[in-house]
């Protein structure tokens, strides 16, 4: 081989280490970048999924506090219906133990 054939021989040689090298170092840096990116992602769907249960948590809390509050009324108000009837029939009962005693007395 002619001095001039081994020194493109060497030349293609270096520019294709050279090619390789630079082929890896891009590697290592998209690596890096998807990593960071990847992270990044993983950060903002963290923070948007713990809003998004908060605000849920949220909703679930109030519509619990609104039941509560309703089953509560609606229990009052059946309270006061068993009062009022618990006082009629008491007085009814009232009523048939003095005729009784009065009946008895006579």
């Amino acid at each position: 081989m002619s001095r001039e054939s081994i020194l493109k021989i060497k030349e293609a040689e270096d520019t294709a280490l050279h090619t390789v090298e630079d082929a890896k170092r891009r590697a290592r840096e998209m690596i890096e970048q998807a990593e960071l990116e990847g992270k990044a992602l993983c950060e903002r769907t963290e923070r948007e999924a713990t809003a998004e249960y908060t605000a849920m948590l949220e909703q679930i809390r109030e519509r619990c506090a609104r039941l509560s509050e309703k089953s509560t009324a609606e229990t009052d108000v059946e309270i006061a219906a068993l009062r009022r009837e618990v006082n009629l029939r008491r007085k009814i009962a009232e009523k048939i133990i003095v005729r009784g005693v009065e009946s008895k007395c006579r």
